[in-house]
């Protein structure tokens, strides 16, 4: 299935005259049904906001931050999970992997782990730069950016004074209540809002990760359309059997359900797009690893690791299907050059261009695989921009949620989590005892 948004090829998933997969399009046809029904409003404000943020609060955003950015020349986000991972995702897809822009401050991220060492790393980093933080949790409760923060806060308000630090910090959270919109409010911080009706792996697209975007000097009008014609395009549909959504849903859960694949390798061959992988995996891991069911989800850098877990894939237990992502235009020219002494046997190679070389590694390694008994799912983006990231990260939003419900799980909770927190918690209380 092909459009100018996107391509989804099924050729190499077993799948070609399969019957049962028609039953399977169907599901994924009555689970948007579903999805589109009072059952999930509580969920799914993601669904139409790529509108709603571009009639309410696209210009705030914009307005706020063409400021804001002036002033210092280091921000670090704090956050967690879905407060941090599609914000990473996207910095890292859009900007260069060397040379960052003079123009707009560094993105720094903290509060996604405990570890020490890295605040205090962090903290003799930003001794001698100018710094505001942008404090990103819906709750305000969740330990590790919690605790980061508090950290921060008060090496800000050491630095600066209180008055000064105030003007530097920005907290995005729950329009209502919360620990974090208290602070805030006590503190007169700047704020944005994140929807009550959108989780936080769903939350990319709202300030969560437009505000720090925008500050890093990226398109986030383009991001917001291209998840806008995303959306006209999945959700207005006429022939479902031509929808990449339902048809990715359908066939992640006919080779989970009939063929045996309980592993799933998102794959791509351009490094701008691994931290998109990492986004991926919270957003699929979280949604379907509940009540013992769930493919186990992971991503994959090729050609890099090719030359590790590739061999797994290659000649490992077939309980695995893989899930390319890919970039049809790219716009590199760098060419092989000619060398003389021709000791490495490339001459051959001479004047094509490191992406016709990848382009041919990925066909032969769909190739390999396929050949291996690995099913592959090809799913390819005209351009890695800000309108064409903004698509993907809609569809694979959608075809998450197709899918759970396909499988029969709620796909916005995560009991998981919340288990290790409240054991965590508990364990922390000791503390409490022995300060008293």
């Amino acid at each position: 299935m092909e459009s100018e948004l996107i391509s989804l090829s099924l050729d190499k998933c077993f799948l070609k005259g399969d019957a049962s997969f028609a039953s399977y399009v169907k599901s994924a046809t009555s689970a948007l049904g579903k999805l589109l029904s009072p059952e999930y409003e509580p969920y799914t404000g993601w669904l139409t906001f790529p509108d709603d943020v571009q009639h309410h609060q696209l210009d705030d955003i914009t307005s706020f931050t063409e400021s804001f950015a002036q002033k210092y020349d280091t921000i670090i986000v704090v956050g967690i999970g879905g407060s941090y991972l599609g914000t990473k995702a996207l910095l890292a897809a859009l900007g260069s992997s060397f040379n960052k822009s003079s123009a707009y401050p560094e993105i720094i991220f903290a509060g996604h782990h405990l570890n020490g060492e890295y605040v205090e790393e962090l903290l003799e980093y930003i001794a001698t730069r100018s710094v505001a933080i942008v404090v990103v949790s819906k709750s305000g409760t969740t330990l590790e950016p919690s605790l980061v923060f508090r950290i921060l806060q008060n090496a800000l308000e050491k630095k600066y004074g209180y008055n000064e630090a105030c003007k530097r910090i920005v907290a995005i959270t729950s329009q209502n209540g919360g620990s974090l919109r208290q602070i805030a409010c006590n503190e007169n911080y700047k704020t944005f809002a994140i929807p009550q009706t959108v989780g936080g792996r769903f939350s990319v697209l709202t300030a969560v990760g437009l505000v720090p975007l925008a500050l890093a000097g990226f398109d986030i009008t383009a991001l917001i359309q291209g998840a806008k014609a995303m959306q006209n395009m999945l959700l207005n549909s006429a022939d479902y059997n031509k929808n990449p959504a339902i048809l990715y849903a359908a066939a992640r859960q006919k080779l989970y359900c009939e063929h045996g694949k309980k592993i799933e390798l998102l794959a791509t061959f351009d490094p701008k797009l691994e931290s998109l992988g990492d986004w991926w995996v919270q957003l699929f891991s979280e949604s379907e690893g509940k009540d013992k069911k769930g493919l186990f989800v992971s991503s994959v850098a090729y050609t890099t690791d090719l030359h590790a877990v590739g061999q797994w894939v290659q000649d490992g237990e077939r309980n695995v299907f893989e899930t390319f992502l890919t970039i049809k235009n790219n716009p590199s020219k760098l060419q092989v050059p000619l060398r003389s002494n021709n000791c490495d046997s490339l001459n051959y190679l001479a004047g094509r261009t490191m992406q016709q070389v990848n382009s041919i590694a990925i066909e032969g390694t769909k190739e390999a695989h396929f050949n291996g008994g690995v099913p592959i799912i090809s799913i390819s983006l005209p351009t890695r921009d800000a309108f064409s990231l903004g698509a993907v990260i809609y569809f694979f939003e959608l075809a998450v949620a197709l899918s759970g419900i396909m499988m029969g799980v709620n796909p916005f909770n995560q009991p998981g989590v919340e288990a290790y927190k409240r054991e965590v918690v508990a364990r922390l209380a000791q503390f409490k005892t022995s300060s008293t």
